[in-house]
């Protein structure tokens, strides 16, 4: 058995993405957690504002992907309720509908990257090699 990298939260409402982001990171020999909401995310790590005891130590996760527009929460806002509870872990924003205001806005929110859809894995492999060891 393959020892574990490091744990990748992946939250996506789109299932196809969830589900290829999560086998691609599983099969590098990462730990994974998927989401469908910012929201449930946020509850399994505890959030103060979404209250509750946490599911996954904070701690414990290494990187964030998070889309961008979601149901309830968008991924914006997201970020930067993560950046201000847990700002020592890195988040990437990835959408389908991408442009420099967007890029500018998720990059002032305090994301650590920020992906347009469609994008190739090997972009993420690269990304995450200088977030993850």
């Amino acid at each position: 058995m393959k020892e574990q990298k490091g744990h990748i939260v992946i939250v996506d409402d789109d299932w196809e993405m969830r589900s290829l982001l999560n086998d691609f990171f599983t099969a590098e020999g990462y730990r994974t957690t998927t989401f469908s909401l910012a929201t449930d995310a946020l509850r399994a790590l505890g959030s103060e504002v979404e209250g509750g005891k946490a599911e996954i130590p904070h701690e414990a996760v290494d990187l964030i992907i998070s889309d961008i527009r979601m149901p309830q929460l968008d991924g914006m806002d997201f970020a930067a309720k993560l950046k201000q509870q847990y700002p020592k872990i890195p988040v990437i924003l990835i959408t389908a509908f991408g442009s420099i205001e967007t890029a500018i806005e998720a990059m002032r929110r305090g994301t650590y990257d920020y992906i347009v859809k469609p994008f190739k894995l090997a972009e993420m492999s690269v990304t995450k090699k200088f977030l993850i060891s």
